[in-house]
């Protein structure tokens, strides 16, 4: 028999995409006596939750918790012996759960499975930017996974202790460390890639979204040698250096402003071959100025971040 799959959204105000998500689910090739749906709900103001309920999902109130709480609530009444989690923005393909169970058994020491983001027909400058052109990936090993679409077992889960519930952004890092701590794989496949609705549409959403993603990023960065983490830190490091300069090297702070750029080319280099993407000078061009702004909200998040550690340790001690 097949296993019981439970489906966890985790949504607040996202009125204008709930529907589809659930009606993607809906229209699954996996039989419908063998999943379960569960909106868990983190305060919305909108019509999030009466959409929801209408469809027929069931609903649970998750308000006043942070995402990693978010997801344990609905992992805490899930009746499946496997957890799949899908944002509320987010289109599943039909084949979605099929898949997800198929790689999660693939072999005995897979802990959990992810698929990524693609992004819709209609996508916006910035969109395509960011997202380039992801070749299609069988499997491969990795280190982390992002929860826009995840495949975990129960059993799993429970070992792992679920997310962390006191992070602010960052929730998917830290399982996946728990996962690999406790000698469990990582897969990543485009078999269970969803399209995301939800992706910044302008330069300033963008810039929001990203300060937000690297608001707790002392904390929840993958390691000490994460490149993003160290790329961020160089980029601050840079532009205190170009503030100071004002007041005594203007030299040295022109010095620090094309050190910080060629941070960002190649950050843009580096994701523009790794997409495979046919060459355009435009969208490089799109792509360098969407990862300079993306290293400077980064680096804001950071100072948040940093500001968070002091904070706390000032606190115990």
């Amino acid at each position: 028999m097949l296993p019981f799959v439970s489906i966890l959204i985790p949504a607040f105000n996202e009125d204008k995409n709930i529907s589809r998500c659930i009606l993607s689910i809906d229209e699954q090739d996996y039989p419908k006596e063998r999943y379960e749906v569960i909106v868990m709900d983190n305060g919305s103001t909108d019509r999030t939750t009466k959409i929801a309920t209408e469809l027929g999902v069931t609903v649970i109130d998750a308000s006043g918790l942070l995402i990693g709480g978010v997801r344990n609530a609905g992992a805490k009444v899930a009746k499946g012996d496997i957890l799949a989690y899908i944002d509320a923005d987010c289109l599943a393909p039909k084949n979605w759960i099929q898949s997800g169970v198929s790689l999660l058994y693939l072999e005995s020491d897979i802990g959990a499975v992810g698929g990524g983001c693609d992004i819709g027909p209609s996508a916006s400058w910035v969109e395509r930017a960011w997202v380039i052109n992801r070749p299609y990936i069988e499997a491969t090993y990795v280190k982390i996974l992002a929860t826009g679409s995840f495949f975990i077992t129960k059993d799993t889960f429970e070992k792992v202790g679920g997310f962390n519930e006191t992070v602010r952004a960052g929730e998917d890092t830290e399982i996946s460390k728990e996962i690999i701590v406790n000698n469990k794989k990582l897969i990543l496949s485009s078999a269970i890639r969803v399209i995301h609705l939800g992706y910044p549409l302008t330069l300033r959403s963008f810039y929001e979204r990203q300060v937000w993603q690297a608001s707790d990023y002392v904390r929840t960065r993958k390691s000490g040698l994460d490149p993003v983490f160290i790329l961020a830190n160089l980029f601050l490091v840079s532009f205190l250096v170009f503030l100071v300069s004002l007041f005594s090297n203007l030299k040295v702070g022109l010095t620090a402003i094309v050190i910080s750029g060629g941070i960002a080319m190649m950050l843009s280099i580096y994701r523009y071959r790794r997409a495979s993407a046919q060459f355009s000078f435009f969208l490089f061009f799109q792509v360098f100025i969407l990862n300079y702004l993306y290293l400077v909200a980064r680096t804001v998040g950071l100072i948040k971040s940093y500001k968070r550690e002091i904070y706390n340790f000032i606190s115990i001690n």
